[in-house]
């Protein structure tokens, strides 16, 4: 009798020396079948079946169902791999029709079904699978990925009744995203403190959630709970220093607030090697605010030769071209004033600020026609409200 742990090569060479040993056949067959060559394997156990001096017959035709039915299932997974849906449900169907109590075909089938859009029969098919020893928690998690798209209630209930403990963070999950929706519908039609206990519920179900965080942070800024929101995201930091989402949305909600030195501080407390790119560009945001807001400062007080050496090394920037244009224009240096603006409209000939000043400098010389070609398109939007103008 043949080994069972001979190699394929060592039995195809012991059956070429006796090529009507049914018992060789067979253990060719086995080993094709091992080595998931199915249709080798059918092969060899067909030929086994054909054999006159064939023994335990019974053994080799259940071998040759077994082996019929995962070359089905196989084929099938092919199928599905190409998104050939109904030939893959026809392989599944056939496998079931040998065997209907293995779960892999029903699992197949019901993948196929979905495929085609025929979600009552996919959920038949992950019933039976459900049913079945060694298939339950592959067969629950496609019924919730299923109900899931029908209804987020029934798939919630599915989890309450039959969900696993590996199954229930996907549950929270889903909880949480149903809420969110609950949320922003209610902050659309102004209840922001209704939508904000209900981001508050969603992030206790899911509190790794970053931008659950912020949201939730933001809104009970939006309500004048602006420390509350920033004690909630520094805690979560101080847990969770190495999250570097954590830590950009943080220094994101300061710079909201603000509070441009704190969002930088946040920024700089490691090192700017472990930064990401989102971190290093709001960074550099932040740095350009603190260069305005400091010259700013100097022009309000009567330093416009140091406000604009602060400004200087931002250009081309189009706000502080704007800022130096505007306060040239205060001053009545006007022939400068047009420099700047006409530089902001080189870049962006529809800017509105540019054009309004450029119309504004135009009326100053009783130029009429020209002021009115320059007039943005209304309604024009401003980086902020204009300073009243002085009278030329």
């Amino acid at each position: 009798t043949a080994s069972g742990g001979a190699s394929i090569a060592e039995l195809q060479r012991a059956l070429a020396a006796n090529p009507g040993d049914p018992e060789l056949m067979g253990a060719l067959g086995q080993a094709y079948s091992r080595n998931d060559q199915r249709a080798l394997a059918i092969a060899q156990f067909e030929r086994v079946l054909r054999h006159p001096d064939v023994t335990d017959k019974d053994k080799w035709a259940s071998l040759l169902t077994t082996n019929r039915y995962w070359l089905l299932v196989n084929q099938g997974s092919q199928a599905l791999e190409q998104q050939q849906w109904e030939e893959a449900a026809t392989r599944y169907r056939s496998a079931i029709a040998l065997d209907g109590k293995e779960p892999e075909a029903w699992l197949g089938l019901g993948d196929s079904e979905r495929g085609r859009h025929r979600d009552g029969e996919a959920e038949l098919a992950y019933r039976k699978a459900f049913a079945m020893p060694g298939a339950r928690d592959r067969a629950l998690a496609r019924l919730f990925d299923l109900y899931k798209e029908q209804d987020p209630a029934r798939a919630l209930a599915l989890l309450e009744q039959q969900g696993t403990p590996g199954m229930q963070a996907e549950g929270r999950r889903l909880k949480a995203g149903l809420l969110q929706e609950e949320a922003d519908q209610l902050d659309r039609t102004g209840k922001v403190a209704a939508a904000l206990r209900l981001r508050e519920q969603a992030l206790a179900l899911t509190p790794e959630e970053v931008w659950l965080a912020y949201r939730v942070a933001d809104t009970r800024a939006r309500l004048g709970e602006a420390g509350s929101g920033e004690r909630l995201l520094r805690e979560r930091l101080a847990a969770r220093p190495q999250d570097a989402t954590l830590r950009y949305a943080t220094a994101l909600y300061l710079s909201g607030q603000d509070k441009t030195v704190e969002a930088r501080g946040v920024l700089a407390a490691i090192p700017r090697s472990g930064w990401t790119q989102d971190m290093d560009a709001l960074d550099q945001r932040l740095a350009r605010d603190e260069v305005l807001a400091r010259a700013r400062a100097r022009h309000e007080a009567g330093d416009d030769e140091g406000a604009e050496r602060l400004l200087q090394p931002l250009q081309p920037d189009e706000e502080a071209s704007l800022m130096l244009a505007e306060w040239a224009t205060d001053r009545g240096a006007y022939a400068l004033a047009e420099q700047r603006y006409q530089e902001v409209l080189a870049r962006t000939p529809q800017q509105p600020e540019a054009r309004l000043g450029m119309a504004e400098l135009a009326q100053a010389r009783g130029d009429l026609a020209k002021a009115r070609h320059w007039l943005p398109a209304w309604p024009v939007r401003l980086r902020a409200p204009r300073p009243c103008r002085r009278a030329f």
